[in-house]
């Protein structure tokens, strides 16, 4: 059998897992709620290693998506100033 791509281990990974039962009450802190929602068009293969690293680490992707954009915002945030 040959070498599988990013796209194949992902979906291989999807497969064996089971669904994990969610919790039925969410708490929200009214200062941490977050209320906007984005959407990207990415890459197929690098989206799969993305999502396989930060399951790898133990980390959400929309954890890390955050972190990036903070990182971002800490970054750049001279560029409101003018």
């Amino acid at each position: 059998m040959g070498k599988l791509s990013s796209i194949e281990k992902f979906e291989e990974l999807e497969k064996k897992q089971q669904p994990k039962e969610k919790k039925d009450v969410v708490k929200k802190i009214s200062s941490k709620t977050k209320t906007k929602m984005i959407s990207a068009k990415v890459n197929a293969e690098k989206y799969a290693q993305f999502h396989m690293i930060n399951r790898k680490i133990g980390v959400s992707n929309n954890s890390v998506i955050n972190m990036l954009i903070n990182n971002y915002i800490k970054e750049n945030i001279d560029e409101l100033e003018d």
